[in-house]
């Protein structure tokens, strides 16, 4: 029973991984490759470019651990094998001619025609040059820096005049970690001496941000009441924050642009297409849909029975 789970589980991955996830499967008597077979199911053979081409198509960390040694790469034609014989039991039983197969395939086939017209009037058409990276690189230096880290510790109490006290003692001259051993009501913190670690600049409680954005190291602030009673907050560290150099980030930023063009020449190539074609929102049963699933009409949507005008007849 094992080791049936485990030739399941890996048939689902491989079927999981397969790069074009509504590309139609081949006939079972018609998928002969070309070349020497490597593994044969009946008469239905795998060659160099078909494993080559099941293997592209999975994560690199499963890739990788097909490619390991001799023995885990036995396994992954077993599972070729395994999977193909699986496709042609299937196939003789007369699953590929399903209706509810056929439906999902002609979804798939859609989506998969629409990406590739993308691909071939969008993404093509789009580039990022260095000269764009570097500018974007100089005009978001803030933006790409890591955040500054401060280092706080604290003394809280519950009484203001508590605090009070502590912060008179602090100012004669004891040490801030002694006092808040001694009298922060904060136990956790108050056994490291008040330490309550690092934190990035601005996502501290409001109060904090507040008390210590004009602190320098070693400065304390004056008593600062939140939900949890009154704080005395000391800086005893700040670290500013690094700007990332270009070479490590110039990927992460090209990526960025291409988005953004992509995005900008998608908005205008719509716009083009729904010139060219007559799209026509039925009211009525919208409304209708939207009742039947318990949606209210917000009143909002400015749909008027037609998208976009006919195209011109020629």
């Amino acid at each position: 029973m094992k080791k049936f789970l485990l030739l399941f589980v890996s048939l689902l991955l491989i079927a999981s991984c397969a790069k074009k996830e509504g590309e139609e499967p081949k006939k079972a008597d018609s998928g002969k490759s070309t070349g020497t077979a490597l593994v044969k199911v009946n008469e239905i053979g795998m060659t160099k470019d078909d494993i080559e081409k099941e293997l592209q198509g999975m994560p690199e960390a499963v890739r990788e651990a097909f490619l390991q040694d001799s023995s885990q790469f036995m396994r992954f034609l077993e599972d070729m094998a395994n999977k193909e014989a699986l496709y042609q039991e299937a196939v003789k039983k007369g699953i590929d001619k399903d209706s509810a197969l056929q439906k999902k395939l002609e979804y798939y086939k859609k989506i998969t025609i629409i990406q590739m017209l993308l691909e071939k009037e969008l993404s093509q058409k789009v580039k990022v040059s260095d000269s764009e990276i570097k500018e974007y690189y100089k005009k978001n230096m803030g933006e790409l820096a890591s955040p500054e880290e401060i280092r706080l510790s604290h003394i809280m109490t519950k009484s203001e005049a508590a605090i009070k006290r502590a912060q008179e003692r602090i100012k004669n001259g004891e040490d801030f970690a002694k006092v808040a051993k001694e009298l922060s009501e904060d136990k956790q913190s108050a056994a490291q001496g008040g330490d309550i670690g690092s934190f990035e600049h601005g996502k501290m409680p409001p109060e904090f941000n507040n008390a210590v954005k004009t602190l320098k190291k070693g400065d304390m602030s004056q008593p600062v009441k939140t939900e949890f009673g009154y704080h005395i907050i000391k800086v005893t560290d700040r670290k500013k924050g690094t700007i990332a150099d270009l070479s490590n980030i110039k990927e992460d930023i090209r990526r960025v642009l291409l988005q953004d063009k992509q995005k900008e020449i998608l908005d205008k190539y719509l716009q083009d297409i729904k010139k060219m074609y007559k799209v026509e929102i039925n009211k009525a049963e919208v409304d209708k849909y939207l009742a039947s699933k318990g949606i209210k009409n917000s009143g909002k949507d400015k749909a008027k029975g037609s998208a976009a005008p006919a195209p011109d007849k020629k």
